[in-house]
């Protein structure tokens, strides 16, 4: 059952009308569904405010009894009325012969929601359409935060079997961080989307006046696309699944990212665009292009430096891909890669580590072991990688898909193999 037509059932679900194999298949759902859970208990919560709130409402907007009474013909003396559930209040707007409980739920509903929404929802930028590139705000806001918000408690994913199709030499250090982390890619994988989303928490992602958390938002690059190498030799099933997706929205490369598959990319590489790919009311598609007119001081930064030296790489151009792979490397402290984000931001990005983990292995150079000690060092309970960690070396919120996925990158054999 697809979560349109479960949260379609919602009203049925509470008047106890589900029954057999469609009740079957919705509580199915709500168990492997997060959203639709979250979605459940959003009306659960609001139900129990209606009862708080509804006879607050009442009591200081009624007409005196008397004067009701004189109105209505109606006793004094009736007997009170308990305040009705929200499926029982829907189903009194139904009724045409109650027109008065109607308009006064109504009303009450449209007060408390609209009081609700003010207060949860923060104020939305301009709205966007499929294909436009996110305002400056938002990618600026997007680049800085610690994704989700830091202090936000990640939930324990469900423990799904992993398959280890990789040799044994590999994984002897760190075989149980590994399995972590590829069960953290898997327990983010949503088949109905057929991509693995962000990240826990609600994230600032806003479109169109509608706030989507990061469970709800989606990219293709790079989180899915290094997915769906990082999962070949774990979870080939899923690494296909993603890869049908990001064929299905057919969409022109990064000019960044594919060079860590063998792909080269432009020597100059340009600033990021983040554009909306596609959207409705329960995701978002997203996809991070460097094909901005204004160039990157790339050499500035430890992660752009490994996509150069690849690139180089690639070109068949040795000298300059081991001179860049060294300046990279170079900014190594003992305790992250100190490039100018760092020392902007006044943190360590997890990914910088994973890239420079690859990247010795593609082009075989030896690399101090505690680069791969501390980016292990990073992972959280949940098995994903954190996307930053503090100077003083504590671990900077939850995990991010990107950051787990390039630490995976360096034990896919067939594809460090693959590469020239």
């Amino acid at each position: 059952m697809r979560c349109n037509k479960v949260r379609e059932r919602f009203l049925e679900y509470a008047e106890g009308a589900l029954l057999g194999n469609d009740l079957k298949s919705f509580e199915e759902h709500l168990q492997s569904c997060r959203d639709c859970r979250y979605e459940l208990e959003s009306l659960r919560e609001l139900e129990v405010r209606l009862k708080q709130e509804v006879p607050r409402y009442w009591e200081s907007v009624k007409p005196a009894p008397a004067f009701l009474a004189r109105l209505r013909g109606l006793e004094l003396e009736s007997p009170p009325r308990r305040i009705p559930s929200i499926a029982e209040a829907f189903s009194a707007l139904r009724l045409r012969h109650r027109p008065a409980l109607a308009v006064g739920l109504s009303v009450c509903l449209v007060v408390v929601l609209a009081v609700t929404v003010f207060w949860i929802v923060p104020p939305a930028v301009e709205p966007m359409i499929v294909g436009e590139e996110l305002p400056p705000e938002l990618q600026e806001q997007e680049k800085q935060a610690v994704p989700p918000e830091v202090g936000i408690p990640v939930p324990e994913p469900h423990p799904v079997p992993v398959v280890m199709d990789v040799p044994v030499a590999v994984l002897e250090v760190h075989e149980q961080q590994i399995a972590r982390a590829v069960r953290f890619l898997i327990a983010h994988f949503d088949p109905e989307v057929g991509l693995i989303h962000r990240s826990e928490g609600a994230g600032p992602m806003i479109v169109q006046h509608r706030q989507y958390r990061y469970n709800q938002t989606f990219w293709l690059y790079p989180d899915n696309l290094v997915a769906s190498y990082a999962l070949e030799p774990f979870e080939p099933e899923i690494a296909q699944k993603i890869r049908e997706t990001l064929h299905h929205y057919d969409q022109p490369p990064s000019l960044l990212f594919e060079v860590l598959f063998g792909k080269p990319i432009p020597e100059d590489i340009a600033k990021a665009r983040q554009v909306m790919i596609d959207r409705d009311h329960e995701f978002l598609i997203m996809a991070e292009f460097h094909d901005s007119p204004d160039p990157l001081s790339w050499k500035d930064y430890g992660d752009m430096l490994i996509y150069q030296s690849l690139n180089q790489h690639l070109r068949g151009d040795t000298k300059r891909a081991s001179r860049y792979f060294d300046q990279a490397y170079s900014m190594w402290d003992g305790k992250g890669i100190l490039d100018a984000e760092a020392k902007e931001k006044n943190r360590y990005a997890g990914h910088n580590l994973a890239l420079i983990l690859y990247a010795g292995r593609v082009l075989n150079i030896t690399i101090n072991s505690q680069i791969e000690a501390t980016l292990w060092g990073m992972q959280n309970p949940d098995g994903g990688i954190a996307a930053y960690v503090s100077f003083e070396e504590d671990v900077l919120g939850p995990s991010c898909v990107k950051a787990t996925a390039m630490a995976l990158l360096a034990y896919n054999e067939e594809l460090i193999a693959r590469m020239p």
